[in-house]
């Protein structure tokens, strides 16, 4: 160590003999056994210390370093510590911080558990990184889709930023989010490609990139490389999603979809028609209040189907042979179909309860009332 010191070169030991003999080293990494049998509790210069799944923690030119092992299914742990050391060799060699330096060393050894016997790694294996992207996801469409899908085949891990509420209706209004934060996470939690989400309070994720220290930022084509911020911590990848979709311009497109339709009071509520074609109607129904109801009626053609947006609802049904009345409750998220000449009635469980109903073509002619009359109480 000392000879080779004399050509100013770092000196990196995986120790298997105890510490006194790597004095002069510029940085060891014992494993968590090795740390205790070799003495290694009162070393004083560089060092990094795995332990079998846990976190990696190191020391190195005084700073403090603990990165988080992915959990894996382990088949072999042979030589597991010399494609750690090998990948941080490799990474110091690329110029990296020392922290990515780590997270390079730990993804490489957590590549090599995942194989039978010794396994040698590639630079594929090197390369493949943290990736980053960031948005307010307020009504999730087809460039968001877009966009992680390609951001999560360019590493093996995809971090999505996300705002929170307060920093959107910093930079989109008083009238946005659309979802709140809780609903835009839990959407993109159950996409295949998205690995983790986090939120962050700012107007940018600046602080967020800082932390993660992605190998890659991935936008969409609506910035330039040079204008997404973080674009001084990692390199920026742009998609092209081949779409001019945007969450503010669905709303705007809703918006004067209202203006033009307009919502009709209805005797049990509001109704907003927002799609009609000779083939099919899509309206949203708003039961503001609790007990809100429309009259049992029929339709001989008219053959609809429902999606219960929020709140709940008592459903009433008729058997026409019998004239036996049925009730079944529908919850958020439920669906039920209603065909032609089936008597039925709807009364709000709650406060703001919502349905969306898709039809054939509405027809005021079409609708047979047999009951009382509709009722917003």
């Amino acid at each position: 160590i000392y000879q080779i010191n004399q050509y100013h070169c770092k000196v990196i030991v995986d120790p298997k003999d105890n510490a006194y003999h790597y004095h002069g080293a510029w940085l060891v990494k014992p494993n968590g056994a090795e740390f205790h049998k070799y003495h290694f509790t009162d070393w004083k210069e560089n060092i990094i210390v795995t332990n079998a799944g846990e976190s990696v923690r190191a020391t190195i030119d005084g700073k403090h370093y603990e990165i988080p092992v992915e959990p894996v299914e382990v088949n072999d742990v042979t030589g597991a510590g010399d494609c750690f050391i090998s990948a941080f060799v490799y990474a110091l060699d690329k110029g990296y911080d020392y922290k990515k330096c780590i997270k390079v060393a730990t993804s490489g050894s957590t590549e090599s558990v995942k194989h039978s016997g010794t396994y040698i790694l590639t630079e594929k294996d090197l390369q493949k990184g943290l990736i980053f992207t960031n948005g307010c996801f307020d009504v999730l469409h087809k460039g968001h889709l877009t966009l992680l899908k390609e951001a999560r085949e360019l590493g093996h891990k995809l971090i999505v930023g996300v705002n929170t509420d307060a920093s959107i209706q910093r930079l989109k209004g008083s009238d946005r989010p659309i979802n709140d934060v809780e609903t835009r996470v839990a959407q993109l939690e159950i996409l295949p490609w998205v690995d983790q989400v986090v939120t962050f309070e700012e107007d940018t994720p600046y602080e967020v990139i800082k932390e993660l220290m992605p190998d890659l930022i991935v936008k969409g084509d609506d910035y330039t490389a040079e204008e997404v911020v973080g674009n001084d911590l990692a390199p920026v990848h742009i998609v092209h999603s081949g779409t001019d979709l945007s969450t503010t311009e669905i709303i705007k497109k809703g918006y004067r979809m209202t203006q033009l339709k307009g919502i009709q009071e209805k005797g049990w509520g509001r109704e907003l028609i927002w799609a009609t074609t000779e083939k099919y109607c899509g309206k949203l129904m708003f039961f503001d209040n609790k007990g809100s109801k429309f009259s049992m009626h029929f339709h001989k053609e008219k053959d609809e189907s429902w999606y219960v947006l929020n709140g709940s609802f008592s459903l009433y049904t008729m058997d026409t042979n019998t004239a036996e009345m049925k009730t079944q409750f529908l919850t958020k998220g439920e669906t039920w179909r209603n065909e032609p000449m089936l008597p039925h009635q709807l009364v709000a469980m709650e406060d703001n309860s919502v349905i969306i109903e898709v039809s054939t073509p509405d027809s005021v002619e079409d609708n047979y009332r047999i009951g009382k009359g509709d009722s917003q109480s």
